[in-house]
């Protein structure tokens, strides 16, 4: 199966050439947003801002590794999405109403996965080769990377900060021609 990696539209240099969204102080970043229950009930929309003067995208990145969706973007990527995730409601100035996209899932790293942890917490910090479990695959469209069993991010329900993707999403964000993200291919997966 076939993996992506939701990035920001990095170019040449390792610049983003698009604006960040982020609240006004600078730390957007909801509590339990990088745990895996749904949010939308208790949910308070939150008001952010540009960066700087933006062009019309269709998604936005975070500096805390958020990705926000406009409603066509949200749209385009929902049936292949499914019940993989929840869209999460914030307000752009500027542009509008957006959408979090926030996962649902986590998948767990395979036998063949290669990562670095953090010495004192036991927490992946890098992932150099991606290996999942297949049979968690199946029935996750849209995921973070799981945190390995002993970790403090894993007991306390946290994930890597890695928006994987399977193929059916990356094939309809680019026939839509949709801007802001990538999807870019998992180079560094096991096949």
């Amino acid at each position: 199966m076939r993996l992506f990696q939701i990035t920001p539209p990095w170019n040449n240099t390792g610049d983003n050439p698009y604006p960040w969204v982020d609240s006004a102080d600078g730390l957007f970043e909801p509590a339990d947003i990088f745990r895996l229950q749904p949010l939308v009930q208790d949910w308070s929309v939150p008001h952010l801002i540009t960066s700087a003067s933006s062009p019309n995208l269709d998604a936005y990145c975070c500096p805390s590794g958020l990705y926000l969706f406009s409603p066509m973007a949200r749209d385009v990527l929902a049936p292949a999405i499914d019940n993989s995730a929840e869209w999460l409601p914030a307000e752009i100035d500027g542009l509008g109403e957006f959408y979090i996209l926030h996962p649902l899932r986590s998948c767990s790293l395979g036998p063949a996965a290669q990562f670095v942890r953090n010495p004192v917490s036991g927490n992946i910090t890098q992932i150099e080769k991606y290996d999942f479990q297949e049979t968690e695959l199946q029935t996750a469209a849209i995921f973070y990377p799981a945190q390995t069993p002993g970790s403090a991010a894993h007991a306390v329900g946290s994930c890597f900060r890695a928006l994987i993707s399977t193929e059916p999403s990356a094939l309809l964000w680019n026939r839509a021609g949709l801007r802001g993200v990538r999807f870019e291919p998992l180079a560094n997966a096991v096949e």
